[in-house]
């Protein structure tokens, strides 16, 4: 399974011309499902984020994110991400 816990946003350039910060937090954490190495996480209308584990402790995949932030809204991606972590 995959559980996201935050996604922090610096300074990001939004396809609709601005720039803007903000975190999103899982609230309640979700979790998803990993098949044959891969994974698809949606939520809230807001994140769409694919992936696919190529080791125990190495993915990689893309991101899309649509917020709004004081009434702005914000468009990002899709951009490719990649994590690696400790077993």
């Amino acid at each position: 399974m995959v559980v996201p816990k935050t996604i922090r946003i610096v300074k990001a350039n939004c396809q609709e011309g601005k720039k803007l910060s903000d975190t999103m937090t899982f609230e309640p954490p979700t979790y998803f499902k990993v098949e044959d190495g891969k994974f698809t996480i949606t939520w809230d209308t807001q994140v769409t984020m694919s992936g696919v584990f190529l080791t125990p402790t190495e993915a990689r995949g893309s991101l899309e994110l649509k917020f709004k932030k004081e009434g702005v809204a914000c468009t990002i991606g899709p951009v490719v991400w990649v994590a690696t972590g400790t077993q």
